[in-house]
């Protein structure tokens, strides 16, 4: 397999968006998915109750120096920036808010750019501020493989149209364009499990 992780940052928009991504991704999906969604930190949102019905995969929130698994959806925690570390190690930090965001997508991205490089597939999403462009960059620069969703598809546009001013990456296309080009990139098939 030529990636190790798949990463997804969103903020405003995302609940919808997240949906139909999952919805896209089948059983088999092969690698582990990390998304990172600003949440209020005293939202009590249960990801397993939003998301479960549609995904084909597990859904899960990120615990310390948890293990990440191919085939699971894992979700930042509330207040917490997730850093993913060597051996697929997703380990939980407090430090400042960045982009005014904790959890923030870029400290993410970033994280996975320094130990995975070019094994990390990325996708950036609808979104209200800038966080994550910096981030889809460095990867980029890396030569891993970026994704955005396109303005037009994307409930609030700001923040992929942020990383479209500094980068071009592999792929821009609606929700749906990139559930059938990820399987494509994967050689994943959907009416294995996932859900149309």
């Amino acid at each position: 397999m030529k990636y190790d992780v798949m990463l997804v940052g969103s903020s405003a928009g995302g609940v919808d968006a997240f949906r139909r991504l999952f919805k896209m991704l089948p059983a088999n999906f092969p690698l582990p998915v990390v998304v990172v969604h600003h949440i209020l930190k005293a939202s009590n949102i249960s990801h397993q109750a939003v998301y479960g019905s549609a995904a084909s995969v597990p859904v899960i929130e990120i615990e310390d120096k948890m293990k990440l698994e191919r085939g699971k959806i894992y979700f930042s925690p509330p207040d917490y920036h997730t850093l993913i570390e060597r051996n697929l190690i997703a380990s939980l930090d407090f430090s400042e808010p960045v982009n005014h965001s904790r959890p923030s997508i870029d400290v993410t991205f970033l994280s996975a750019a320094e130990e995975f490089e070019s094994r990390v597939i990325a996708l950036l999403l609808t979104g209200a501020n800038e966080d994550g462009a910096r981030g889809l960059l460095r990867l980029s620069e890396n030569k891993a493989y970026t994704i955005v969703q396109s303005l037009a598809d994307a409930e609030v546009p700001y923040m992929p149209a942020a990383s479209l001013r500094i980068l071009q990456p592999n792929f821009v296309g609606t929700i749906e364009q990139i559930g059938d080009h990820l399987n494509q990139l994967l050689n994943t098939k959907p009416e294995l499990g996932g859900v149309l």
